[in-house]
């Protein structure tokens, strides 16, 4: 959170330069990469990091990349409905994605018979990612609507 609002500052001083941004999300995002292939399986459930300064090096560019493709979304003005409504949802997306998750992984051992070691590829990641998300959205609609109390909302929401 910390690392975020340095960075968030520093975007801050020279928000409109589209070129440097770019730069920064191909690199962070390239950092990521890098890191994340020297340093091998991160399990923070488990509290195995790996190497602590390959971490936090790739926990940083993860930021990085994050905030600078945020920054650009909104400097070339796309507007996406689904990034909005998981943003104002990450709460609920936290606390059930493990669950999801599982979810995915049950139906990919029992009923298509395919190995979990499938999931240490970094492109069926992000694929487990994204199907993640788009799982929880029905839970995410039915907890607004109805349930609203229940994630620490006074009000129903539209």
């Amino acid at each position: 959170y910390g690392i975020a609002s340095i960075f968030r500052k520093q975007f801050l001083k020279n928000p409109n330069n589209k070129l440097k941004l770019i730069f920064l999300s191909f690199l962070a995002f390239a950092i990521v990469i890098v890191v994340a292939d020297v340093n091998g399986k991160i399990e923070v459930s488990d509290h195995q990091y790996g190497n602590y300064l390959l971490f936090f090096t790739g926990a940083a560019a993860g930021i990085l990349f994050i905030i600078s493709l945020s920054r650009l979304l909104v400097l070339y003005r796309v507007n996406s409905l689904f990034l909005e409504y998981v943003g104002r949802n990450s709460l609920i997306v936290f606390g059930f994605h493990l669950l999801a998750g599982s979810f995915i992984k049950a139906i990919t051992l029992y009923l298509f018979k395919i190995p979990l070691s499938i999931y240490e590829l970094c492109y069926i990641q992000i694929i487990y990612s994204i199907l993640s998300i788009s799982i929880l959205i029905p839970f995410i609609f039915i907890l607004n609507k109805y349930f609203p109390f229940l994630i620490g909302k006074t009000r129903i929401m539209k």
